[in-house]
């Protein structure tokens, strides 16, 4: 049995994108796909817990090591971590999330098309970044190769050593990219504000997160110039949370634009489901015109709230651009 002892640099990031979607099918007319799905508009994805590995270790790149748990605390890595122990490897952060995801997530989601029932389909355009907090962690493991009593080969095995209950990946030589590590964790954790898109089987949240693991998985740009200062670059035991609070609240405010854009192109007058306020919460029948204005002012309130979690670098960096 051969054991490595490694601090393993990786980073987790949030990010939110937002695009331009255009409904299309070959199947029927305009005036039936309008009907059906909406007109043209605008979504939000937001990645939560995402994963980079921050080295270019083969096979060990293509892990994605599970976060460790909310309880886990994030200490700084000091060299009294492990300048006294001469069988630990330090592997040094050779890979950049914000060039290798940020800067190439709007050329690669070009043109992009995702299927929806009914022999329907959405192109994706004008992607932008809207904000991308990337976290840097080093995570010691034990990478360990035996052979047991009945293989030929040796098996790879990677285990945590933060915990007492270690997460264990096993390697699978046969298979490639993001597909060779058993029990490996989620690369990407996507949500969109398009609902119907949550929906059925290969539905497109699924396509996209494949279509992320087969074209950006293993396209790591190698770099010794990893811009420290950053203002994206952040403690993930200060900005993490926060970071988040922010997102989950821009992402209430693009689904109820969303929401909005869909009664676009309904009659004001005619009726259709709604939903009551605190006081008589639930679904009721109302004009469409009352719910795009109960939908406006809902819109209204959450941008205020927006606006006061707003963090201070990521106001700082939008100033800069």
């Amino acid at each position: 049995m051969n054991v490595r002892k490694a601090y393993i640099p990786v980073w987790y990031y949030d990010m939110a994108i937002s695009a331009n979607i255009i409904p299309f099918s070959s199947e029927e007319s305009s005036e039936a796909l309008l009907k059906a799905v909406g007109p043209p508009r605008q979504v939000l994805g937001i990645g939560f817990n995402c994963y980079w590995p921050g080295h270019t270790w083969d096979p060990v790149s293509y892990l994605a090591f599970t976060k460790p748990n909310k309880d886990k605390i994030f200490v700084p890595f000091t060299k009294d971590l492990y300048e006294n122990m001469d069988d630990v490897e330090v592997i040094p952060f050779t890979v950049d999330p914000l060039r290798d995801l940020g800067d190439r997530a709007p050329s690669v989601l070009e043109g992009l098309t995702v299927d929806v029932p009914s022999q329907r389909s959405f192109k994706i355009n004008n992607a932008d970044v809207l904000l991308q907090a990337a976290y840097p962690v080093y995570l010691p493991v034990y990478v360990t190769q035996f052979t047991g009593n009945e293989d030929k080969d040796p098996k790879t095995v990677v285990v945590s050593a933060d915990s007492e209950d270690p997460y264990f990946y096993q390697w699978e030589a046969t298979k490639t990219g993001a597909y060779q590590w058993i029990n490996s964790g989620s690369w990407i954790n996507l949500d969109v504000t398009e609902r119907v898109w949550r929906m059925g089987f290969r539905n497109p949240l699924e396509q996209l997160v494949k279509k992320f693991l087969d074209q950006a998985v293993g396209h790591f740009q190698i770099t010794n110039e990893i811009n420290w200062e950053d203002e994206r670059i952040q403690n993930i035991a200060t900005y993490e949370e926060p970071n988040k609070i922010y997102l989950e609240q821009l992402f209430k405010v693009w689904s109820r634009r969303n929401m909005l854009a869909l009664t676009e192109n309904l009659d004001g007058d005619k009726k259709a489901i709604g939903f009551g306020n605190k006081e008589h919460p639930g679904i009721k029948m109302m004009k469409v015109d009352e719910i795009r204005e109960d939908i406006m002012k809902k819109i209204g309130d959450e941008l205020n709230e927006l606006e006061k979690l707003e963090p201070t670098w990521y106001k700082n960096f939008k100033n800069k651009i």
